[in-house]
């Protein structure tokens, strides 16, 4: 897990006495918004700086916020014990994706075993708030576990097996991406294509397992890139 410093420039801010919860929240916007915009936001209704500690993009990017080891401004009346972490979107309106959702356990996985703390509540446990959001996959971030759950066009995350001759690894989701070669597929993705081919062929060929961790549409990402999962089946 890699955690991205801000260098953000903050006010007047007083040290946490001690850590005994995590707090999750979501930024409340479907539109994209970098962790300088949330900062900007806070700083121009008078706070020393954005209030949250850690900030989770949709790309999965794990930002610094405030100090982690400063009284944060994310939960009014439970700011004096808590961690703030916060979710890019409106999970009112929209659904987190598989990457963003694993940000999210790790963060919250390292936090706790960091601090010895087993609490990790929805701003809605502490606030009168519908945040962070009917659709936000709270058991599932503190339980460390992605539900094998239909995502779009009947595919879910899961384990597929590539059933055509060769299939392209693209460098996102659609035939528009560029496709992969093979020098430029991860060192496993390699592995498996000569045990089973015996040669270099541009793609993935028949019979190679992949770990799908996100869907879009009907591409799964795999770690090499994402692939058409027309052509796998579910196993």
């Amino acid at each position: 897990m890699k955690i991205i410093e801000s260098n953000l420039s903050f006010g007047s801010l007083s040290k946490r006495k001690s850590t005994k919860r995590l707090i999750l929240h979501n930024s409340g916007v479907t539109v994209l918004q970098s962790v300088e915009t949330i900062h900007n936001y806070h700083k121009n209704k008078g706070w020393a700086g954005i209030g949250y500690h850690f900030y989770i993009r949709k790309d999965g990017n794990i930002y610094a916020g405030r100090p982690e080891d400063t009284i944060g401004a994310h939960a009014y009346g439970s700011n004096n014990d808590s961690i703030g972490i916060c979710f890019e979107g409106n999970f009112n309106e929209e659904t987190m994706n598989d990457v963003q959702k694993n940000a999210g356990q790790e963060l919250v996985a390292y936090l706790k075993n960091k601090y010895s703390i087993n609490i990790v509540q929805k701003h809605s446990d502490v606030c009168s708030t519908s945040c962070p959001g009917k659709n936000f996959p709270f058991n599932e971030i503190i339980n460390g576990k992605l539900e094998n759950t239909v995502v779009s066009n009947g595919y879910s995350v899961g384990r597929y097996e590539v059933t055509a001759n060769v299939l392209t690894v693209r460098t996102g989701a659609g035939t528009e991406n560029d496709w992969l070669r093979y020098s430029q597929l991860t060192p496993n993705a390699q592995k498996q294509i000569y045990e089973k081919a015996g040669y270099k062929p541009n793609g993935l060929v028949k019979g190679v397992i992949c770990d799908v961790s996100q869907i879009s549409g009907n591409w799964g990402k795999i770690p090499s890139g994402w692939i058409c999962l027309d052509y796998c089946k579910k196993i």
